[in-house]
């Protein structure tokens, strides 16, 4: 099968005209002999009809995954910031005193908080001299001047507050605890719960029983 003629007047093959009326027939016309065939320059490729879509997609994508992402960093941020966006530390405390009432019972009074504690901040424990720790802890805030606490061992033990309204452990406060072994020395320690932290603890921090 031979080529079109080639037209000089072009530099080019003549291309016939598109029998349809359609793109294609941009060359110049051709009438071919008798015997003779000629050939169609197919249409130019046409661009792309998605290429916009693709990239809407994609800038999306990138600003939702940018708002996902700074909304995570901001939520950790406030977590890590803890109470009034700073770090909470434990105060120090003292206990003023450590009555021994019989052989399994004691009085263990409050003194001064560098800070102001509510009671509910406060975790008491008593360590035997064998290792072993007994808690003491409030299951709410007091609404009276006397408050029966959670313990463990089957200690006993109840909270007097000496001015209940002003929600905070102060100098005088104390714990009244039963249910302890005779002949044994306890020591006393303050876990802090917001700060999860121990409290420093000054004056008489341990007692002996009879």
């Amino acid at each position: 099968m031979g080529n079109p003629p080639y037209d000089p007047n072009y530099g080019q093959y003549q291309q016939p005209p598109d029998p349809y009326g359609q793109q294609g027939a941009t060359f110049q016309q051709y009438q071919p002999e008798q015997g003779q065939q000629y050939y169609q320059q197919p249409p130019p490729p046409q661009p792309e009809k998605h290429i916009a879509g693709i990239v809407i997609a994609v800038v999306v994508t990138v600003i939702v995954v940018t708002v996902v992402l700074a909304a995570v960093l901001y939520v950790m941020v406030i977590g890590f910031g803890g109470s009034s966006g700073g770090y909470v530390s434990a105060p120090a405390g003292s206990l003023s005193s450590i009555s021994v009432l019989d052989s399994t019972s004691a009085r263990i009074t409050f003194g001064a908080f560098t800070s102001t504690v509510q009671p509910t901040d406060l975790r008491i424990m008593l360590t035997d001299s064998y290792g072993t720790t007994y808690t003491m802890s409030f299951p709410y805030q007091p609404y009276s001047d006397t408050t029966t606490l959670y313990t463990t061992y089957g200690m006993t033990a109840t909270y007097t507050d000496l001015n209940y309204a002003g929600n905070s452990v102060n100098s005088g406060d104390y714990i009244t605890v039963s249910g302890l072994d005779s002949g044994t020395t306890y020591t006393v320690s303050i876990f802090h719960i917001p700060s999860d932290s121990m409290c420093s603890l000054v004056g008489q921090t341990s007692f002996s029983t009879p």
